[in-house]
């Protein structure tokens, strides 16, 4: 459990975090190093009970400090920061709002930070993008957005030398949320706080208000095709403008004077990007954000299942205490006599005065005066209560009987595979206060079979939205390897049912590349779906966003022709994550485009057919398909696929 344990120190204490995965007793052990005898030492052993699991288990981002540990990683020396706002660092994130981690300089030092996303298997992606420092005096902000829901690692360095990190626990996304414009001047700037815009891309075409706050400035510029200057507004540090932005897409900067220097320093660089181009940018991240907010429901149903196991669970052991408690009551009498005969036994055996018990009250010929009448009685008494012991025995061995005839009706169910027996039996064994493994088997066995009923009906039925609905749900309850078949004969059903009438998937030939060749400015559509195929062959968004570059690309002639790359696509190469962007890309055309050209149509067949191909090729599961690559993921992949026979190409 190594990756579910993180732990940080604050001057003498130790703060440890323990993310335990189900209901249980758990043994923890601390281990210290002396430092006279260099030896591993024991500082103390825990016994933890745990009345529940936690319902996301998440393994911790690797860490820098030793032994795992975060906060602090200056161990020996002078601290260089404090932490202001966060003194934990270990933060949990409930918002999709922006995250401001202000912390205090103790010492005068040139600071960078970087930030990473860790996948569930700690594979780390550098979201740095969406991080901006800020520096006033001796506190130093780090303004954070966060495009993923999951664990991220803030990493603050100084010389080299990583100092303090922080886990960030984000449970929710916006769905507007983009990375921060791109700092370019070499160090932070003193005094310097960016208000607005925060987000790096600006709609082409558009007027933007831009508004910094910076107290020793000369003047403050916006260059893009042109040149606007901010005005200061009075008695403030705070300059402002509205500006107007360019049909093309450009970087514009932002340049900055201070004092009485008349050299401009380049501060901040934004992006233009067009109406479709930023369209793809906000798709990707409302896919991330829907399916934030999908983990998140079920986080709550399994937080909710937990806490109703819990609840169930103190309700069992207080039921089972009251039970012992009012036997204990009802049989008070009869143990204290027993323990004083016990005790006047020991006594007697102390003494030495122990007799012998009578073998044998009769004498043969003789008349025996010890049976009275009060002996008499008490001999019946004891007949009595021999006569409801043995009905109390049977009374036991007949709910034995019972519970195990339960558990026989269970396992026949279980093996008939009937949702209806088998939710019934279910229902007796919890009668009986059952919980154990093969309960739990038999409820995750009706869980399944129940999906899968309601799948094969939704198919039946040939109603897209309940298909996908079923889907959906099966995913939740994280049952889409069980039914990895099912799933993919729906979305065959789904590819069917929602496919483009008159369009079947076939290979792009020389005459559709002519048509696409002659557009000098092709329609938004063509250009989205020419992404998508640019991409299944190695090309990254950020290479196609221009339509010039995408037409240099297809009069490339010789073994790195587009079309010689596109006849040579290999189902078995492609990456889920590439296939899963490419697919929200092409979900977002319109359908009704696609009949007006027939080159948009064909590369439109062409990619989701490649999709569906890998796919299929591949046996993914729904998971590996549930995560699109963006750009930076993009890099990464084709850096990485070398062996890859797609080259890039652009």
């Amino acid at each position: 459990m190594k990756n579910s344990i993180r732990h940080y120190v604050t001057d003498d204490d130790v703060t440890v975090l323990v993310d335990l995965p189900q209901f249980g007793q758990y043994f923890y052990k601390i281990l210290g190093n002396d430092p006279t005898t260099n030896q591993s030492i024991e500082l103390g052993n825990f016994i933890i009970h745990s009345d529940r699991g936690v319902a996301e288990q998440y393994p911790y981002p690797r860490c820098d400090g030793p032994d795992q540990q975060v906060g602090d990683l200056s161990i020996a020396g002078e601290k260089l920061l404090l932490p202001d706002s966060h003194p934990s660092p270990i933060i949990v994130c409930e918002s999709a709002d922006e995250l401001v981690i202000r912390m205090k300089k103790a010492q005068e030092a040139i600071f960078t930070a970087t930030l990473r996303f860790s996948s569930e298997n700690q594979m780390e992606t550098d979201y740095s993008d969406y991080l901006l420092k800020e520096q006033i005096d001796t506190n130093l902000s780090f303004r954070l957005r966060f495009p993923r829901v999951g664990l991220y690692k803030l990493t603050i360095e100084t010389d080299g030398k990583k100092i303090f990190q922080y886990i960030i626990k984000v449970k929710e996304v916006g769905s507007r949320t983009l990375p921060y414009p791109r700092w370019s001047f070499g160090k932070l700037l003193d005094g310097f706080e960016l208000l607005e815009p925060i987000s790096r891309y600006l709609e082409a075409g558009t007027t933007v208000r831009f508004k910094v706050r910076m107290a020793e400035a000369g003047s403050v510029l916006v260059v893009g095709a042109k040149v606007a200057e901010l005005r200061k507004l009075e008695d403030s540090d705070i300059w402002e403008e509205d500006v107007i932005i360019d049909n093309e897409e450009r970087d514009v900067n932002l340049f900055i004077k201070t004092g009485d220097t008349s050299e401009r320093k380049l501060l901040l660089t934004y992006q233009v990007k067009t109406e479709a181009s930023l369209k793809l940018l906000l798709d990707e991240q409302q896919f991330l954000s829907r399916k934030g907010k999908a983990q998140a429901s079920t986080v709550t149903q399994k937080e909710d299942k937990e806490t109703k196991e819990a609840e169930r669970r103190a309700k069992e052991l207080q039921k089972r205490k009251r039970k012992e408690d009012e036997y204990f009551e009802k049989n008070k009498d009869k143990f204290d006599e027993e323990e004083k005969e016990f005790e006047q036994r020991e006594k007697e055996a102390k003494k030495g005065k122990l007799e012998e018990d009578k073998v044998d009250q009769f004498s043969p010929g003789k008349f025996d005066d010890s049976i009275t009448k009060e002996s008499l009685q008490e001999l019946a008494n004891d007949e009595e209560k021999n006569a409801q012991k043995r009905i109390q025995d049977w009374q036991i061995l007949y709910e034995e009987l019972r519970k195990k005839m339960a558990r026989e009706r269970l396992h026949q169910a279980a093996v008939a595979r009937q949702p209806d027996g088998l939710r019934a039996a279910l229902d007796e064994c919890y009668g009986y206060g059952f919980d154990d493994k093969e309960t739990r088997l038999a409820e995750h066995l009706l869980i399944y079979l129940l999906a899968k009923q309601e799948l094969k009906t939704a198919c039946e039925s040939e109603d897209v939205a309940k298909i996908e609905k079923a889907i959906r749900k099966i995913e939740c309850d994280d049952l889409d390897e069980a039914l990895e078949i099912e799933i993919k004969e729906a979305r065959r059903k789904i590819w069917t049912l929602k496919g483009v009438r008159g369009i079947k998937p076939f290979d792009i030939d020389r005459q559709a590349l002519s048509e696409v060749k002659k557009y000098n400015s092709p329609s938004p559509p063509l250009h989205i779906v020419l992404q998508a195929t640019l991409l299944l062959i190695g090309v990254d968004e950020n290479k196609s966003s221009e339509w010039k570059r995408c037409q240099g690309m297809m009069t490339t002639v010789g073994k790195n022709s587009l079309l010689r790359k596109i006849v040579g696509v290999d189902p078995k190469t492609l990456h889920p994550e590439i296939c899963a962007r490419a697919k929200l890309i092409l979900d977002a055309v319109d359908k009704a485009e696609l009949k007006r050209g027939a080159a948009v149509a064909t590369f439109y067949a062409w990619s989701m057919g490649v999709i569906e191909d890998a796919r299929e090729v591949n046996e993914w599961s729904d998971k590996e398909l549930i995560t699109p690559a963006d750009v930076f993921r993009q890099r990464e992949i084709f850096n990485q696929s070398n062996s890859s026979p797609i080259k890039q190409i652009g």
